[in-house]
């Protein structure tokens, strides 16, 4: 009972740990990550065709993960990171699904101009075909847990999710 108490507890304190939270389906792995103590994130949700959403501040981890090679798309891969999402206790706030307009899936992505962006596109396929999109929250006694996550590829799907942490 301790050990789980224990566990607990360094789960709610540290981000790395509760990243851990959120795992790929089976097959996929992490071809690319970071990790910083602090960082301002737009989690860009679409309203009305224009961007909207909250800025956060706080620790964050980004993994671009890549795969499942064979057997799945990225909806299905973007269907499994959903369902972690919600068995973690986020809420979503905004999706699209299949459905996501080229330009406005890559507007709700527009912070990543560096590192992440470059990621993304190394670990594809080169199919920017089934774009799927996520934004979730999760309440917590000391504050707001944010994530977003976003897939493409047909042939190869790559999934970014990114998560910025309440301060601790």
């Amino acid at each position: 009972m301790r050990r789980l108490a224990l566990l607990a507890a360094l789960t709610a304190a540290s981000p790395a740990l509760a990243q851990q939270e959120i795992v790929p389906p089976p097959g996929a792995v992490a071809y690319k990550a970071a990790e910083k103590d602090f960082d301002q994130v737009r989690y860009a949700t679409i309203e009305r065709g224009q961007l909207a959403g909250p800025t956060v501040e706080g620790p964050r981890r980004w993994t671009v993960y890549q795969g499942p090679r064979q057997g799945s798309g990225s909806f299905s891969v973007f269907r499994h990171l959903q369902s972690q999402a919600a068995q973690a206790g986020y809420t979503t706030v905004y999706t699209c699904t299949r459905t996501c307009s080229h330009d406005l899936f890559y507007k709700a992505l527009g912070g990543l101009l560096g590192e992440e962006a470059g990621a993304i596109a190394r670990a594809g396929s080169g199919s920017i075909e089934d774009r799927n999109y996520l934004v979730a929250r999760r309440e917590r006694a000391d504050g707001t847990d944010w994530l977003r996550i976003a897939t493409i590829g047909s042939t190869l799907p790559v999934a970014f999710v990114d998560q910025t942490f309440a301060r601790r």
